[in-house]
């Protein structure tokens, strides 16, 4: 598959989203693992919310036409099965207005000639519109497995080795086109998703200072191996606040 907008991008978009929006937010990105990271040591200042978001470079799988993603089951299973992060964890799925097209290769000691992304898609709409955004536990029906969601707690799923189910995965990954989205994959677009965050539509999120759950940044790092976004949100900027 050819990708036809960086995951970085998205990365970067999404952090310029989050802090334009939330004055105070703290994000790793993706998050350290030192035993000294000055991230991890400083814990959190306040009660607030605490999430993360998987972001996914759109492709294009010829002969579509459009954008799409493949989505590795191990690191959705390794998500799941995490005890602080089954609940917290979001996958970011762009589907941009513009054509899909794969990225122009970078010449050998030059920058690209063309754009990454068509300057129209920038001005014309904001990508928190079409940035969709998607429950860990919503994708896990679309691997065609008999398993239910993996309980908290489940073995962790490493690198080449079978998968800890009982049976391999009907689908060797999970694939979604934009353009031919399931009607059962429930998403959100960021803008929304944010405003349902600022409104506390999302309680599990909550976490407070001395809350076990503050070590999931370290655990997550630790039992994935590499982690998405993690993102906190402090009450201060959460007007509708519930602990």
């Amino acid at each position: 598959m050819n990708v036809t907008l960086p995951e970085r991008t998205v990365e970067a978009w999404i952090a310029a989203y989050l802090g334009r929006t939330f004055q105070n937010v703290v994000l790793w990105s993706p998050t350290q693992r030192g035993p000294t990271d000055y991230d991890l040591a400083v814990g959190l200042p306040s009660p607030g919310k605490l999430f993360v978001l998987e972001s996914k470079a759109p492709q294009m799988d010829p002969p579509a036409v459009g954008h799409g993603f493949r989505l590795d089951p191990r690191q959705l299973y390794n998500y799941l099965r995490h005890p602080q992060l089954r609940n917290r964890t979001y996958y970011v799925l762009p589907c941009p207005p513009f054509a899909a097209a794969p990225l122009p290769a970078v010449p050998v000691g030059g920058l690209p000639i063309t754009p990454l992304v068509p300057p129209p898609a920038l001005t014309r709409i904001g990508s928190e519109k079409w940035m969709r955004i998607v429950a860990a536990s919503d994708l896990w029906p679309l691997l065609g497995l008999k398993a239910a969601v993996p309980a908290k707690g489940k073995p962790w799923w490493p690198p080449k080795a079978a998968p800890p189910l009982g049976a391999p995965p009907a689908k060797p990954f999970i694939s979604l086109d934009c353009t031919t989205w399931p009607k059962n994959l429930p998403y959100r677009p960021l803008a929304d998703f944010v405003s349902d965050l600022r409104q506390c539509k999302e309680t599990g999120l909550v976490v407070h200072p001395r809350d076990p759950d503050l070590s999931v940044i370290q655990d997550a790092d630790q039992s994935l191996g590499e982690i998405g976004q993690v993102v906190y949100v402090p009450q201060r900027d959460l007007p509708g606040f519930k602990p």
